[in-house]
């Protein structure tokens, strides 16, 4: 059995190199499998908490404004476009 290293074809021949890994069972193999995999799914956890917070103050804001757009549409004496207008501008304030 050939093994691979970064120096020995690795990067020459990755799809080769990542059946061989996933299909090995050894023990050394196995555990570097569900570090991987641990690795993998901490990477999606860091990313989701960063993205989180700024995800949850756009939700607000885009939440103000379309009360803000509810509440100007709900003026009968201006024409569409005015009700627009002053929708866009307050909104862009927030």
């Amino acid at each position: 059995m050939t093994r691979y290293s970064i120096k020995t074809g690795a990067l020459r021949r990755p799809r080769r190199f990542l059946r061989r890994f996933m299909l090995r069972e050894s023990g050394a193999v196995t555990v570097e499998w569900v570090v991987l995999c641990a690795g993998i799914v901490g990477l999606g956890v860091a990313v989701q908490t960063t993205i989180a917070g700024g995800a949850q103050i756009e939700a607000q804001k885009q939440a103000r404004c379309m009360k803000i757009v509810g509440n100007v549409t709900n003026n009968d004496r201006l024409d569409y476009q005015t009700q627009l207008a002053r929708a866009a501008k307050r909104c862009g304030r927030l």
